[in-house]
């Protein structure tokens, strides 16, 4: 079963409207997104319905004030660094880094396994090589998620988040470098692995990307500004990891927290509900990075200027499924509303979390 989940939580702030990156979310084969941070988007153009090749998602709105949130019934079909260094194949990867180097002392797996904490000094492989990486864990971009690899290899990890597969970021982790990989454990944890790449939709060729797994890309100027309602397959892509495989018969929503009865609706009872259109203009935070850079460095990805899109959502209002799970707006303590995502990134997944004030004024 592949579930979206809706948890509405107590918090110290009243949210009065929700931020630009919160303005459409989509789950497809097409899209996928984290609504924490950026959202990842598509626009229903001319045509709307579900179907098994269309995209799935929700588009959320502010209407004087009050949230009117669209399960979204789109048919789009195509949807942390420096962004100059390029992301490398595995093949080239392994030739410039991780290579056996001479005179390195040799570790086999079950040594690196003894190395899974602070205390123990964090230990992980990579290709050939041995790395202690606890006097860079503070330093990480990506926070204590590091520490998922400890005590062991790291290529499982980066094979998802192929932002690591920079060389800056591989220079900077060979110099903790401590030794060797033995050869019998060399590739041991990557043997029986497949490509979560490898269903990746097509994309339309103007569409010019920023990485490439995941696949984040913008339209050229010159056709973004052609149309009010950006079309689908020009439509700016921005994911966090591979699109998740979303099919309409398993799909379930589930909705539970503070003041509502728990709820699980197929998609078919959501369609049920009245149905609402809204347009929207859908913007990444991250837009026009490549400028910013010159003033000074940012972390992200070189988005250019067409990293934003209209689109047009039609489904139903996330209110009308809150007061549907028995949720008074009247008299309840809820204040938030977080949603937890099809095929979402298990290393951020858990419970629902408060707030801060930045995400819910």
């Amino acid at each position: 079963m592949q579930t979206l989940r809706v948890a509405i939580a107590l918090s110290g702030a009243h949210w009065t409207s929700l931020p630009t990156s919160f303005y459409g979310c989509l789950h497809s084969r097409q899209h996928c997104n984290k609504l924490h941070g950026h959202a990842n988007h598509g626009s229903d153009g001319q045509k709307r319905g579900w179907n098994r090749k269309a995209g799935y998602g929700t588009a959320i709105a502010v209407f004087g004030g009050a949230v009117a949130t669209a399960w979204a019934f789109s048919s789009a079909d195509f949807n942390k660094l420096k962004a100059e260094a390029p992301v490398l194949i595995d093949e080239e990867l392994k030739k410039r880094f991780g290579v056996r180097k001479p005179g390195l002392p040799e570790y086999s797996l079950d040594d690196v396994a003894k190395h899974a904490s602070v205390d123990d000094r964090v230990w992980v492989c990579f290709n050939n090589g041995v790395y202690d990486i606890t006097d860079f864990i503070s330093h990480h971009p990506g926070g204590d998620k590091i520490l998922l690899g400890a005590g062991g290899s790291v290529e499982p990890f980066w094979t998802l988040y192929a932002v690591h597969k920079r060389a800056d970021v591989l220079e900077l982790f060979e110099t903790y470098r401590i030794g060797n990989l033995r050869e019998d454990d060399v590739g041991v944890s990557t043997a029986n692995m497949t490509d979560p790449y490898a269903l990746e939709p097509r994309r339309h060729v103007a569409l010019k990307p920023a990485s490439k797994t995941p696949f984040n890309g913008e339209p050229p100027l010159s056709l973004l500004v052609e149309h009010l309602i950006t079309p689908n397959e020009l439509f700016f892509v921005r994911n966090h990891l591979p699109v998740p495989d979303v099919k309409e018969n398993e799909y379930t929503l589930e909705v539970s927290g503070l003041g509502v009865r728990e709820l699980s609706l197929s998609l078919a009872d959501i369609k049920k509900f009245p149905r609402h259109t809204i347009t929207a203009a859908v913007q990444c935070g991250g837009n026009r990075r490549s400028e910013m850079v010159k003033v000074r460095p940012v972390k992200g990805l070189s988005w250019g200027a067409a990293a934003i899109s209209n689109a047009t959502w039609t489904g139903a209002r996330l209110s009308d499924v809150l007061r549907a799970a028995g949720l008074d707006e009247t008299n309840t303590e809820a204040k938030h509303v977080q949603v937890n995502h099809v095929n979402p990134d298990q290393a951020c997944a858990g419970e629902p979390r408060e707030p801060s004030p930045a995400t819910c004024r």
